[in-house]
């Protein structure tokens, strides 16, 4: 069993089948939607909780999951993000839509809309200079 955080909202988690019967989970069991599968799933979301920080609670979850060669599983889990956050980034979404954007907002929120964007602090000043200043 591996667990990888691939993003702040997303983990790979890769299974094969002496994982499963670790587990004492038979195949057909964890290929439906049975008790064990869904508590081997509750104690692999524990446990990448505990190994690389991924919380899940108040978060609803999208699942993909696919079988590969050699009787490996990848399940990809992935934090969908909350309606607050959703309405948030439309609506510097549609901020950014014009190209000169930053010449009409206060600088607090240019930069408030730049650290949503994941700007580094330290990168803001010089980001916020070259997206007012005029293009030659």
């Amino acid at each position: 069993m591996k667990i990888e955080k691939l993003t702040e909202n997303k983990i790979r988690i890769t299974l094969n089948l002496s994982d499963l019967e670790e587990e004492h989970i038979d195949l057909h069991s964890f290929m439906s939607n049975s008790a064990e599968s869904q508590a081997l799933f509750c104690s692999l979301l524990n446990k990448a909780e505990k190994e690389v920080g991924f919380y899940t609670k108040d978060y609803k979850l999208m699942i993909e999951a696919i079988a590969v060669p050699e009787g490996n599983f990848i399940l990809t889990v992935t934090r969908l993000p909350e309606k607050e956050q959703v309405k948030k980034q439309l609506k510097i979404k549609n901020i950014l839509i014009d190209d000169s954007c930053f010449h009409n907002i206060k600088i607090e929120v240019a930069y408030s809309i730049l650290r949503d964007l994941k700007i580094a602090e330290e990168d803001l000043r010089t980001v916020y200079s070259q997206l007012i200043s005029p293009l030659f």
